[in-house]
């Protein structure tokens, strides 16, 4: 993973699809990304476990598009 690619995923809320006990991203749409950090700040104050963590995160669209087509259609 290159340097620029850990600057490009900001912190921040994030929404995972669970299927089968495996999560999934979701690709979000900035205006769905901003709804999504509306909706957190409305329901309070998010407690972060920061002794449970859930794996590096990366950009999936630095990935090239049949790669992350293929993730997406699995």
């Amino acid at each position: 993973m290159s340097d620029k690619s850990k600057m490009i995923v900001a912190d921040g809320p994030v929404l995972f699809y669970c299927k089968d006990g495996i999560l999934y991203p979701t690709a979000l749409t900035a205006e769905q990304q901003q709804v999504l950090k509306i909706t957190c700040g409305v329901i309070g104050p998010i407690t972060i476990m920061k002794d449970h963590p859930q794996g590096q995160a990366v950009n999936l669209l630095d990935k090239p598009v049949q790669s992350a087509a293929r993730i997406i259609g699995d």
